[in-house]
């Protein structure tokens, strides 16, 4: 089986940026910035990027959009270039179509586009909405896995 390259976190625009040391390292301080990698595009009003590390911190309107259909939203985010790992936290909302995904504490793969909760969310589609502590949501296939107090609640029932 051939190696997948990996490919580069890119900061492809900003308002301001400035080099910095933070905890011994070469950072780039990002004022209101728009990374890529791929297809996803990674947005925030700050963040401290990494780039010998391929990675970044972002903090406030962190948004991961993915095409037309995936949207993800945070106030924090952690991400890990060379795995491709997103660690999404505070008022965390991931937005698919018409499915609304929303937790304190998300890891999401930009690359298998899975999303993983272990600290309870909530996942609402137009009518239906479903809680529980663990959760795993596949963005591509929209298909959804639930364990741990999961409660469904649908104007039809309550399960």
């Amino acid at each position: 089986m051939a190696q997948q390259k990996q490919s580069k976190v890119r900061l492809i625009r900003s308002d301001r940026s400035e080099g910095i040391k933070r905890d011994g390292k070469d950072v780039v301080k990002v004022f209101n910035g728009t990374f890529q990698q791929d297809y996803s595009i990674l947005r925030s009003d700050s963040a401290y990027f990494y780039p010998q590390d391929n990675m970044f911190d972002a903090f406030g309107n962190v948004n991961i959009q993915q095409g037309d259909t995936i949207n993800v939203y945070s106030d924090k985010l952690n991400y890990n270039g060379n795995t491709k790992t997103a660690i999404l936290t505070n008022n965390v909302r991931m937005v698919n179509k018409d499915a609304t995904l929303t937790t304190n504490y998300l890891t999401y793969n930009t690359a298998t586009k899975i999303g993983t909760y272990t600290d309870g969310g909530k996942l609402i589609n137009k009518d239906i909405t479903l809680t529980s502590k663990n959760g795993y949501y596949f963005a591509g296939s929209r298909d959804a896995y639930f364990r741990y107090d999961v409660v469904l609640n649908s104007p039809d029932a309550l399960v």
